[in-house]
């Protein structure tokens, strides 16, 4: 129900992102809609980086200079821009935080992130010695009036708040409604049981790992994978064997439902870096959602959505001889992995976009009031 005033309504949210930050911000769609405002701009933070990211990956050229083209405008006029509500979400401890701090001079700015560790030693930006300036722009930055800041997790949470120094609201990651609905087609007899990995097809991601538990269990299990990324050939080469179909990217999310419906688990045996881990892992609520338990790296996001044994399992890294005894006794033990999928289910319930939804609503009416006195 829109309750906002004439003036107010002219308002329009602007999305800045590191990357494109629909896939985080798809609720804001419906929540601008409710609040009576035009659909949100969608702008990438990383312009001339991204180009170069996108031609070295061979996006169509014509694709990728328009989205440069589109993000570009707003990389020179944002200090001009006045009023208006910036949702932005930018990794710790990146200098393109100077970006955001120029909007919050005369915008409001609500700062959305997932990471945790921010008063340790492993954060994704570092600049040696800079590190500690990089970390004085950025507590300037979180604790200036104009801005609020959100986290998915409550450890992310409880990492952001204090090292702002401020309250952090909670709001996690929503998932689509057909999600929930995935039709899961029975089998009577039970075939092979159906693995599924949806991501960047990088060694980073455990791909790898997927590949080789596919050949280790043979017939047992059914692969599916679908994603793009440098190890696209090996996942095409590995078709050959049978047991693994790749599906391609998917940019269709009513064909990814009826996707993730169809698995038995997914697989997220991701591999740490010195610069990162596995973080709220989107896609394993949108597994659990559709009924499938999910087996993933005991990482920081995964430990926090699965309960070992019950919507799924934790794995060290790398160690296939455990993925593939716990996989073949699900493979013999139909009833136990009903037993997970419904489990799993269970687990997504707080994060369906019914459950999101009021959050963000609140939250945008409130900033949408006081931008207002910036105009």
């Amino acid at each position: 129900m829109n309750i906002l005033s004439a003036s107010m309504a002219e308002h329009r949210l602007l999305i800045y992102h590191e990357t494109d930050g629909r896939k985080y911000f798809r609720l804001l769609d419906d929540v601008s809609a409710d609040l009576g405002l035009a659909l949100p701009q969608y702008r990438n933070i990383v312009v001339v980086k991204r180009l170069a990211k996108d031609l070295v990956r061979r996006q169509p050229g014509r694709e990728a200079i328009a989205r440069f083209a589109n993000n570009l405008p707003l990389r020179l006029s944002s200090a001009g821009r006045r009023g208006e509500v910036v949702v932005a979400g930018l990794p710790p401890f990146d200098l393109r935080v100077g970006r955001l701090l120029a909007l919050a001079r005369h915008n409001r700015v609500i700062y959305h992130n997932s990471w945790h560790d921010w008063g340790g030693d492993f954060q994704p930006r570092r600049y040696g010695p800079l590190t500690k300036q990089a970390k004085a722009l950025w507590r300037r930055f979180l604790s200036h009036p104009n801005v609020e800041t959100v986290a998915v997790t409550p450890l992310s949470q409880k990492g952001l708040a204090d090292f702002a120094g401020r309250e952090t609201h909670l709001i996690p990651h929503a998932v689509e409604e057909g999600f929930y609905l995935a039709a899961r087609e029975a089998l009577d007899p039970p075939g092979p049981i159906r693995l599924l990995y949806v991501g960047y097809l990088e060694e980073r991601k455990g791909v790898p790992l997927v590949l080789d538990l596919a050949a280790r269990l043979g017939v047992t299990a059914q692969v599916v994978l679908a994603g793009d990324g440098p190890l696209r050939r090996d996942v095409e080469a590995a078709q050959a064997s049978g047991q693994v179909t790749y599906l391609g990217p998917i940019g269709d999310r009513r064909r990814m439902m009826d996707v993730f419906g169809q698995a038995d688990l997914l697989l997220a045996p991701s591999k740490r870096t010195a610069k990162w881990e596995e973080l709220f892992g989107r896609v394993i609520v949108e597994a659990f959602a559709s009924g499938a338990p999910v087996f993933a790296s005991d990482h920081v996001g995964p430990r926090l959505l699965i309960q070992p044994g019950i919507n799924g399992e934790l794995f060290a890294e790398d160690d296939i001889a455990a993925y593939a005894t716990k996989i073949e006794a699900l493979a013999a033990d139909r009833v136990r992995l009903g037993r997970m999928a419904d489990a799993a289910r269970a687990s997504a319930a707080p994060y369906a976009d019914s459950a999101v939804f009021d959050l963000w609503r609140a939250l945008i009416a409130r900033n949408l009031a006081a931008a207002e006195a910036l105009r």
